[in-house]
């Protein structure tokens, strides 16, 4: 219901706004700034008033304690005048009666004698002990005026917030990484580190491949065939296939022949590189290039200028000056050249598919209860060579289609163990093709690795995979050392 000013501000100075009407009140006050102003006046004045009033109450308390004091000093001066009163009325009444009770002549005696009745003492009535004046009380202290009324001011519109959904945190890193893998990991050996995580199975794009301590290594094998070996300090940033940037250290690499060449760079220079094997070291002195076989493209990063490096020579992006390779050692080589071959213990020469400048090669044996196809080479007695840091084995194989992989093996006489080395995976099928395998690279099943100076008695090399054996042949046979 809707009030008038009047009777809003009769109800608040009176203390009486029904419950559940406040609000309605407030609205009154903040619909027009002359409510305000009103109930102001309003205040004011019955502050004034009720000034006014006490002031009137304290002036008539002290005119009644007036009049309450002279009531009492005429009621003390009577109680003192009551003990005289009540005397003089005594013997007054003792003069009245003794003229009737007190005889005349003489008295008859009677059988019993005559009994004097005296009236009951009359005891006088107690003086009344006048009550103490009580004692002025204090006069109050006036009462303030009641404040103004409190005007809430309109409560702003609630504004709720758009809940802002939480940004999932990031799964902690884990040591077993799900990753899509571009090359494999193999022969780790030694700390190797993937993306600064111990290194497991496989590299994903972009990731940086480290080998911590001179005596580890590790080899990167791509999806083409292309094998990268990382050794001692070695640091190789943003793998991915057919380019990479070595940091630091060295790598060798054989790069299969594809359409697309691989580049390999580094703070110096850049090696394009297509169908080869080769050696890039970069150190504080800068980046060394050598090359086995093939050709390789190296250009200064500083300036842009740029030579091929080809089989057997080496060059430095400081120089840019091709230069031969120290002479190699030949550990073993084999031809096959003639109609017999000392070594050969399983496989026969033969023509094979033909090649310019060859005129025979070694056909392997079909092994079917094993399912596969082997050759052979094998001196018991004096062992084939003994091994040197460094020592790389070379050939050239030709293998059917359905054959899956090419492994080799060697007996290490000193060791007395089979150590093998990384199988061939991608391989060029029906066509002649050239592998390089470093002996380093070799590692038996319990983790043996070939050592310098060890005696080798044996060498086999065959084919692989599930499909069973098929035709392979091998040619031009060597195990070398770089000085």
């Amino acid at each position: 219901m809707s009030r008038s000013p009047e009777e809003w501000i009769s109800l608040y100075l009176e203390g009486r706004i029904p419950a559940g009407e406040e609000a309605a009140f407030n609205a009154w006050l903040r619909s027009d700034p002359e409510n305000l102003e009103l109930l102001a006046q309003q205040l004011d004045l019955h502050g004034s008033l009720k000034a006014r009033l006490q002031k009137e109450a304290t002036r008539s308390t002290g005119r009644i304690r007036q009049v309450r004091q002279a009531r009492l000093s005429r009621s003390d001066a009577t109680w003192n005048l009551r003990p005289w009163l009540w005397a003089a009325a005594g013997i007054l009444a003792a003069l009245t009666i003794l003229p009737f009770v007190w005889p005349s002549g003489p008295v008859k005696p009677t059988k019993e004698p005559l009994v004097r009745r005296e009236p009951p003492p009359v005891e006088p009535e107690p003086t009344p002990v006048p009550p103490p004046e009580p004692e002025p009380l204090p006069e109050p202290p006036p009462k303030p005026p009641d404040p103004a009324p409190k005007v809430e001011a309109p409560e702003p519109p609630k504004v709720i917030p758009t809940p802002v959904p939480k940004s999932p945190e990031p799964a902690p890193l884990k040591q077993d990484r799900t990753v899509v893998s571009i090359a494999d990991l193999r022969d780790i050996k030694g700390e190797v580190l993937v993306a600064k995580l111990p290194a497991k199975a496989g590299v994903a794009a972009g990731e940086t491949v480290e080998t911590i301590g001179k005596d580890s290594s590790v080899v990167v094998v791509f999806m083409d065939g292309t094998r990268v070996e990382l050794r001692g300090e070695t640091e190789l940033r943003d793998v991915i296939p057919k380019r990479m940037f070595l940091a630091r250290g060295t790598l060798e690499a054989r790069v299969t022949k594809q359409a697309a060449a691989t580049i390999f760079e580094t703070p110096q220079a850049e090696a394009k590189v297509l169908g080869t094997t080769l050696r890039l070291q970069v150190d504080a002195k800068g980046t060394l290039l050598e090359v086995d076989e093939g050709k390789v493209r190296l250009t200064r990063t500083s300036d842009q200028k740029a030579v091929d490096v080809v089989a057997g020579t080496f060059a430095t992006a400081s120089e840019l000056k091709v230069k031969p390779l120290p002479k190699a050692t030949v550990l073993l080589a084999f031809d096959f050249e003639d109609a017999a071959a000392p070594g050969v213990q399983v496989g026969k020469i033969v023509p094979g598919p033909k090649r310019p400048g060859n005129r025979g090669c070694l056909e392997g044996v079909e092994v079917p209860a094993d399912r596969l196809t082997r050759v052979l080479f094998a001196d018991d007695q004096r062992g084939l060579f003994a091994l040197r840091d460094g020592a790389v084995l070379t050939f050239d194989y030709w293998v059917a289609d359905k054959v899956e992989a090419v492994d080799v093996y060697v007996w290490d006489k000193t060791q007395r163990a089979s150590i093998g080395g990384p199988s061939l995976l991608t391989l060029t099928k029906e066509k002649w093709t050239r592998a390089t395998i470093p002996f380093s690279e070799f590692v038996s099943k319990s983790g043996l690795r070939l050592q310098d100076g060890d005696v080798l008695t044996q060498v086999t090399i065959q084919t692989g995979g599930t499909n069973g054996g098929g035709p392979l042949f091998v040619d031009n046979l060597e195990v070398v050392r770089k000085k």
